[in-house]
């Protein structure tokens, strides 16, 4: 079986920042939202950071050594990005998981949502209550992005993925080379 967390490999120079990502995603449509994200962020600062991105779909969580090296990597990641259809249909496995980690953070980052379909209430982005609660605890930023208006994965990074600016990361790097991730399905 091939490894199910993959990782763009990453060598930064000596000026460079690496910003790590942890892509956990529910299906493909999910996945390639994910994608669009990563790629847009890669675009926007590639002079500034290399990226080591790990991805690991929700179902692997079930086996344990994949959910351990998850919990490691979550754990010193710069972005958690949950790409979900809907934010209130997390899994409880997934949140379990979180829990089990979560004492661990040292670090500070992001918790980003990316929910890939309309939430029920309509066109509005929706916030999960456990994801942002899960941040505060983590002392975590909490983002919550919707690529419901692409949910048909037509390949276009949608408006609202585009950042204009670093999430004011250290914005006195600059980078020589970026690193491409893999994905496992």
């Amino acid at each position: 079986m091939a490894s199910v967390l993959l990782r763009g490999n990453s060598e930064p120079g000596p000026e460079t920042g690496v910003c790590t990502i942890i892509v956990l995603f529910e299906d493909n449509c999910s996945r390639d939202a994910a994608i669009r994200l990563c790629t847009a962020l890669e675009k926007t600062f590639h002079a500034e950071f290399d990226f080591e991105i790990t991805w690991c779909r929700f179902k692997y969580f079930n086996d344990p050594a994949v959910a351990g090296e998850a919990a490691e990597t979550a754990a010193h990641a710069d972005l958690i990005l949950v790409a979900i259809q809907r934010a209130e249909d997390l899994p409880l496995e997934v949140k379990a998981w979180f829990e089990r980690w979560l004492p661990n953070r040292q670090s500070e980052g992001a918790l980003v949502l990316l929910q890939t379909s309309e939430p029920p209430s309509g066109p509005t982005i929706s916030q999960s209550p456990y994801l942002y609660l899960l941040a505060q605890r983590a002392n975590l930023d909490y983002i919550s992005l919707s690529d419901a208006a692409d949910s048909a994965c037509t390949g276009r990074i949608p408006e609202n993925l585009m950042l204009s600016r670093p999430l004011d990361l250290d914005s006195n790097r600059n980078s020589q080379h970026y690193s491409r991730s893999g994905i496992n399905e």
